[in-house]
């Protein structure tokens, strides 16, 4: 995901069988509507704060400035 770990964590997770799974898969795949499909089926508590949470920041808007050829560093 965020620190170039992607493919360590879907070998982690082999083939999903939860619905917890199956949306995590989604999530690094970039499947939004996965996401949110997955997400919307999993019972209520932290589990699906956390799935909510994932499809949520998955549909911020994409800061262009962090992909500029122009900043400093």
């Amino acid at each position: 995901m965020l620190l170039g770990l992607r493919p360590a964590a879907l070998q982690v997770l082999g083939e999903p069988k939860t619905l917890e799974e199956k949306e995590l898969v989604a999530v690094l795949n970039g499947n939004q509507p996965d996401v949110d499909l997955y997400s919307s089926q999993i019972k209520p508590g932290i589990k699906r704060l956390i799935a909510k949470l994932d499809a949520n920041y998955r549909k911020r808007p994409i800061n262009p400035s962090l992909f500029s050829e122009s900043r400093a560093g």
